[in-house]
């Protein structure tokens, strides 16, 4: 969609908005640059960050079964890879059992709050708020 007096459209907006993300992660912003950016002393802390920030961006030219298949085995490439790296288990089955045993006690907690409510020319149906 284009809009009167805009140079790109909309969908353009968000792709330049993407490519920008990569290069803000690679080159970062130093309180040098955002001094002479007239930058508020105060708000200084919070906009600095370092760059040499490794991100990956993926564009598909469509989300289908396949590109979906080769989404998940890149991540699962990249994980498996980070933990060789930095010698962890990636894949630590104990880890996700403890997940699942945690998951259950909310799950009990959660339906013991729940809020019950009957109409009244419903019937038998409960409604779970």
């Amino acid at each position: 969609m284009y809009l009167k007096g805009e140079i790109v459209s909309n969908h353009d907006e968000l792709m330049c908005n993407f490519f920008a993300q990569a290069d803000a992660l690679a080159v970062g912003r130093t309180d040098v640059q955002l001094r002479s950016e007239n930058c508020p002393d105060s708000l200084i802390p919070h906009k600095t960050f370092t760059g040499n920030r490794p991100s990956l961006s993926i564009m598909l030219p469509t989300l289908n079964a396949y590109t979906t298949g080769q989404l998940l085995a890149i991540y699962e490439h990249r994980v498996a890879t980070q933990g060789f790296i930095w010698g962890l288990n990636s894949f630590d089955q104990w880890g996700v059992e403890l997940g699942k045993v945690l998951a259950s006690q909310v799950r009990t907690s959660m339906n013991e709050k729940r809020v019950r409510v009957a109409f009244p020319k419903s019937g038998d149906t409960l409604f779970y708020l």
